[in-house]
């Protein structure tokens, strides 16, 4: 920054001490000095004219230095306001967020199953077992599960499973790996297995209960020797009266021998879409369809007194 002084002096100056000048009056006259000053600023890169003086403007953009510094600063506190605020709003957030309780029906392999929600904590409700070929039977509710044989069959294990049911009855399944059927009210899946043993489990399978009315008895009827070797678990058994399936007929209908305790045979139809046969009477009977076909050639049908 640099400042230009510019000084004018107006006046007149004696030679020596004065000039005296003889009027006709003969009086005196005195010399004056007359001054006057005038301050002009200019101001050089990288500064520029501010008030009266100069201030600092590198970038030159027509604004001092000092008063973007200021902006700046206010504009980063700001936004530090700001991200502390939304900081602390998505702390509020993530911890109202609950996790659901892990359980035995959630549809996931949690805690310490075995399988998606069975064994281990859920072994009561989706019980895991292993079977060995020619051993000794476990039972489920009732069912007792026996492995009676192991083939190979197209590179695959193939099983011989033995279910004998509370009643009595004695029903033969071929199986494989991922085999998933039913007995009765019971569903149960082979997980794993090899030449000598396999593993599976077994629950009572509640949606088909709620699928059928109140107090009915889930049967599970037929498979695929049934009508022609007379195999399988063709008849069951039900307060007295033997229900015996005849065959499959279209629409999701299923075709009975019912005998009554009287010895008399009576023939009817019932249907998966909940079409009944119902049987008056001595004591009567309802006979209706939960699951028309299930694997292995079976039907699940419900029954009930009248």
């Amino acid at each position: 920054m640099r400042c230009v002084f510019f000084v004018v002096v107006l006046g007149f100056v004696a030679l020596a001490c004065g000039c005296v000048c003889c009027g006709s009056g003969g009086g005196e006259s005195s010399t004056t000095l007359v001054s006057t000053t005038t301050l002009e600023v200019v101001c050089d890169a990288p500064y520029m004219r501010y008030g009266d003086g100069c201030c600092l403007d590198v970038d030159q953009n027509n604004v001092c230095d000092r008063e973007e510094s200021t902006t700046e600063s206010s504009v980063l506190e700001s936004s530090t306001t700001l991200e502390s605020t939304s900081t602390v709003e998505s702390s509020s957030t993530s911890t109202s967020t609950t996790a659901p309780a892990e359980s035995c029906y959630d549809g996931l392999r949690n805690q310490n199953e075995v399988f998606v929600d069975c064994g281990g904590i859920c072994q009561s409700s989706c019980g895991v077992f292993n079977l060995t070929r020619g051993g000794a039977p476990v039972g489920y509710g009732g069912y007792n599960f026996t492995l009676e044989d192991t083939e190979i069959v197209r590179d695959a294990f193939q099983y011989t499973l033995e279910i004998t049911t509370p009643d009595g009855f004695v029903d033969e399944r071929q199986a494989s790996l991922g085999y998933q059927s039913w007995i009765d009210g019971v569903k149960f899946k082979i997980e794993e297995g090899g030449e000598v043993r396999l593993t599976f489990w077994a629950t009572v399978d509640e949606a088909l209960k709620q699928a059928v009315p109140d107090d009915a008895t889930i049967k599970t009827i037929g498979g695929k020797s049934c009508l022609q070797l007379a195999g399988g678990i063709c008849t069951r058994s039900y307060g007295g009266y033997s229900i015996s399936m005849i065959n499959r007929v279209d629409g999701g209908g299923v075709k009975f021998r019912i005998t009554k305790p009287d010895g008399l045979d009576v023939q009817g139809t019932a249907y998966e879409n909940g079409t009944r046969f119902v049987m008056v009477g001595s004591g009567g009977l309802i006979v209706g369809v939960a699951d028309y076909m299930i694997p292995g050639g079976y039907s699940n049908i419900y029954v009930k007194g009248k």
